[in-house]
């Protein structure tokens, strides 16, 4: 049962933004003191108290008039003690805008970096100054701050304190923490999480929002950066105009990267905003002094906007599809939305920049979200990755598996088609051989005729891995020669005693194609060479066996390149013997050289 309707679930957010919102304008205090003056003087030593000094409350920040009439405005602090300190003192200078210089009556104590042009940046950093006890004294004390700021760009004396150095460094710490460590830390994660997010989308160059989140998060590092650097690598006016942008590319990168996410395809409203940010950062950089202000209100009135659709259609997909990823983004949003208002808010009232300032944590903690969720989906599309890997590796090994097979049948197949050829069709071309002419020879022809049927059993016994005797093929073929010269004037000489004395033949295989060999030069001299002498000679020397078979007829053995030549050389290779073949005038002369 659903506990909560969606209505109630909006009422409950928006509550919890809103006690946020509250909470963060509650966190800052104002230090009081009771006799505080300013007046502005550009002059580098503390002003004669003879002169017009105007009492003030902190926070002080200036006017447009103020800083008009001038951007050095010293104030002057009197604090009475009870009695001469005997321990040294610290002076906190909690907020100012921009830089300050320290003397306590005329004798100056320290300042936060360069007063003069570039004038060291300490809008947001604490600056202590430690007081030695010998230059207080009981009774009133006079400390003289000298602020000075650019000219149009805001100042002004947020708060101090002034009190034993011992329990103002912990104060001092923590303040600096906040502003200076943090954004340090904070900058650098950025920088790290969009380098990360590069990869990313290097590896996957299709999924562009892990570029525009790269984009969105070094434009979030601006803010950060902004808060702890001192002494800016560019010029100032270069420096303002990168912080002014920068949001707004902010706010535009993550529009961006949010619709390639859940792909939300908004190609109208992409287009307008690209052009938007584009103009406005061109407009802005080349815009005259006497047009920037109402420029820059313009420019950051559109990123509210767009900020604001966004976390309503973040937070209106998460109340369709309720899924972790869509919390995830819209608690994130949420976070850096609230922070942005909150900063804005006060920006725009009296109190000027002497605020907590949390957007460069909700910047953090929106880009911390975004990337985890990318870098989830990145795992994910990787496993997915490795699974179809895996299932191609099989495909292809299954496929190598079949090749293998297919070779392995057509190897077969050639083997048993030079088996036929070179054993049952020696045979048969025997029994022809003893058909010819005016008488058959019954009982030859028969003989002849059941060695084709040895043969054909032989082929088939070696599809079945049957046992092979090499000397009893031997001399079948030795017969079947005898038989097909039987009534021909040809000779067959056999001196094979070598070859039936090596047990390298003696294995299938290698015995097999020997055999075949010979059959093959042995039919070639009786039907083609025309000769009257054929010799069989076998020989052993230097580990070899040698195999000749030569007759004396006219070169014309192996005149035609068939199969049966082809064979041979195929059959010598299986073996790593080496064959050749010589035809003259004189003769034929087929050798084969095996390896022993």
């Amino acid at each position: 049962m659903r506990i909560f309707s969606p209505q109630k679930y909006h009422i409950i957010l928006f509550t919890v933004f809103a006690s946020c919102f509250i909470l963060l304008g509650t966190l800052h205090a104002e230090a009081t003191h009771d006799k505080i003056s300013f007046i502005i003087s550009n002059s580098e030593t503390p002003p004669s108290n003879n002169l017009a000094w105007q009492p003030i409350t902190l926070p002080d920040p200036w006017s447009l008039e103020q800083q008009q009439q001038g951007t050095t405005v010293w104030y002057r602090i009197q604090t009475v003690l009870k009695s001469k300190p005997t321990e040294n003192w610290s002076l906190l200078l909690e907020r100012l805008n921009m830089n300050a210089s320290v003397f306590l009556g005329q004798q100056f104590i320290s300042d936060g970096g360069s007063s003069k042009e570039p004038i060291a940046r300490n809008w947001v950093r604490p600056l202590l100054f430690h007081i030695p006890s010998a230059m207080l004294q009981a009774g009133e004390n006079t400390f003289y701050v000298r602020i000075v700021a650019y000219p149009l760009r805001g100042g002004g004396f947020g708060s101090y304190q002034f009190a034993p150095s011992k329990s103002l460094i912990p104060a001092y710490q923590n303040i600096y923490f906040h502003y200076i460590t943090s954004s340090e830390l904070i900058c650098f994660t950025l920088i790290v999480f969009a380098c990360l997010m590069i990869f990313f989308w290097l590896i996957n160059r299709q999924y562009t929002e892990y570029l525009w989140l790269a984009t969105a998060s070094l434009s979030g590092a601006l803010f950060p950066a902004n808060m702890f650097l001192q002494n800016i690598p560019v010029s100032r006016e270069l420096w303002v105009w990168a912080m002014q942008v920068g949001i707004g590319w902010f706010v535009w990168s993550i529009l961006m990267t949010f619709h390639r996410y859940f792909n939300m395809s908004k190609p109208k409203l992409e287009k307008t905003v690209s052009i938007i940010a584009i103009t406005g950062t061109i407009l802005i950089f080349f815009m005259p002094n006497d047009m920037l202000q109402p420029t820059i209100l313009l420019w950051f009135s559109m990123c509210v906007a767009l900020a604001t659709y966004i976390l309503i259609v973040s937070i209106s997909e998460w109340s369709k599809h309720r899924d972790l990823l869509r919390a995830g983004w819209a608690l994130g949003y949420s976070v850096m939305y609230i922070s942005a208002v909150h900063d804005w808010a006060f920006i725009i009232t009296t109190r000027g920049y002497f605020f907590e300032i949390y957007y460069h944590y909700g910047t953090f903690v929106l880009i911390i979200l975004a990337c985890l969720v990318m870098l989830g989906r990145f795992v994910q599309m990787h496993k997915n990755t490795q699974h179809l890997n895996y299932q191609l590796l099989g495909k292809i090994n299954r496929f190598e598996a079949e090749e293998q097979q297919r070779c392995a049948v057509n190897n077969e197949r050639q083997r048993i088609m030079r088996d036929l050829h070179d054993g049952l069709g020696n045979t048969l071309v025997s029994a022809i051989a003893l058909s010819k002419g005016g008488q058959t020879k019954q009982p030859e022809l028969q003989t002849t005729l059941k060695n084709a049927m040895k043969e054909m059993r032989l082929i088939v016994d070696s599809q079945i891995h049957l046992d092979f005797n090499f000397e009893k093929m031997l001399m079948l073929t030795k017969e079947r020669s005898d038989l097909a010269v039987l009534d021909s004037d040809i000779e067959v000489n056999w001196n094979i005693k070598a070859l039936l004395a090596t047990k390298a033949v003696q294995n299938s295989d290698i015995g097999l194609h020997v055999i075949r060999v010979l059959q093959e030069a042995l039919t070639n001299a009786i039907k083609h060479a025309n000769a009257s002498i054929i010799n069989i000679d076998s020989t052993i020397n230097d580990f070899k066996l040698q195999l000749d078979i030569s007759d004396n007829g006219d070169g014309s053995a192996f005149s035609n390149q068939g199969n049966g030549l082809k064979n041979m050389h195929e059959r010598a290779m299986d073996i790593n013997a080496c064959l050749s073949i010589t035809n003259n005038a004189l003769g034929t002369s087929v050798s084969l050289s095996l390896p022993i």
